[in-house]
């Protein structure tokens, strides 16, 4: 069993540096690049270009549920532990999850984590960039495959919000929903990136694109921004919360900054926008709706 055990679910690249390395910690590459963007290289080819000494690739296109039409659903938990297990990742061990590109989508993986009961995880808080710039040294080359590890996932289904479940909130109104998603968006001024969904947002969502807790170079903006941040939204932070964006890689960013402010409980949307935006029934609202 490890001993390190993280207090805050951020750690500093001066703090990976000086522990790397130590028995029980294990370092996951989460980079994902967002196909809809038409990128030049994918995830794993970034990871193979650069990526920490002994950090492990997690594919969140493949450690997801096949069996969804919906992209990236969190996986069951048989799948999570085997792949997990394949990744040479124990329940014992601490996990560091990093990305090469602004937190896409390395807190959606800490989230993922979470959901399968493992506590015990912590973001690279500036990620790859911070490492570089403490001149922390990388690898280059293909994923290698690690000693098998002993995993067994045990769902927390309370981090995390279905449609019937989205459907109740929407229509009582008992928990504070909010949109990662960026204002045009939102607003239903700007058509989504998904083909096939309608544009808007849920009834009583609030918006906080997840760009305002982020700032400009790469790190989470500290404990006190993020409470302005979301109080000046009109949140209510002793009242339950639950996010959402456009497939949940997002939402986990708002997730995550609400964990650092001690709100540790709050679910994510697995289908988010994706889901409640191509589903016929589903109510949305618009910049109208706001103005009426």
């Amino acid at each position: 069993m490890t001993e390190i055990h993280f207090d805050s679910p951020l750690v500093s690249a001066q703090w990976l540096k000086t522990n790397w390395g130590r028995k029980g910690l294990k370092i996951v590459d989460a980079t994902y690049m967002l196909p809809f963007l038409n990128p030049e290289k994918s995830g794993e080819q970034l990871f193979e270009d650069c990526h920490i000494p002994d950090a492990v690739f997690f594919s969140l296109d493949e450690i997801a549920d096949g069996s969804s039409d919906l992209p990236h659903m969190l996986p069951n938990p048989i799948h999570f532990s085997a792949e997990m297990s394949a990744l040479g990742i124990s329940n014992d061990d601490a996990v560091i999850v990093y990305d090469q590109n602004n937190w896409i989508a390395s807190a959606r993986v800490w989230w993922t984590f979470r959901a399968m009961g493992h506590t015990n995880v912590a973001v690279l808080n500036g990620g790859l960039q911070a490492w570089k710039d403490v001149n922390g040294g990388f690898e280059q080359g293909p994923i290698r495959k690690p000693h098998s590890g002993v995993y067994q996932a045990n769902l927390n289904a309370s981090l995390v919000a279905n449609l019937e479940e989205m459907r109740a909130h929407v229509t009582k109104q008992n928990k504070q929903i909010i949109d990662a998603r960026n204002s045009a968006r939102f607003l239903g001024e700007a058509a989504e990136p998904r083909a096939g969904l309608k544009s808007g947002h849920m009834p009583g969502a609030f918006n906080l694109p997840h760009s305002a807790l982020l700032r400009d170079d790469g790190h989470f903006q500290d404990s006190e921004t993020i409470i302005d941040v979301l109080t000046e939204i009109g949140l209510d932070l002793n009242q339950p919360i639950v996010t959402t964006c456009g497939s949940g890689v997002t939402a986990s960013i708002l997730a995550l900054g609400l964990a650092v402010i001690g709100r540790e409980e709050v679910a994510v949307y697995d289908g988010s926008w994706s889901e409640w935006g191509g589903t016929e029934y589903c109510p949305v609202h618009t910049k109208a709706d706001l103005e009426s």
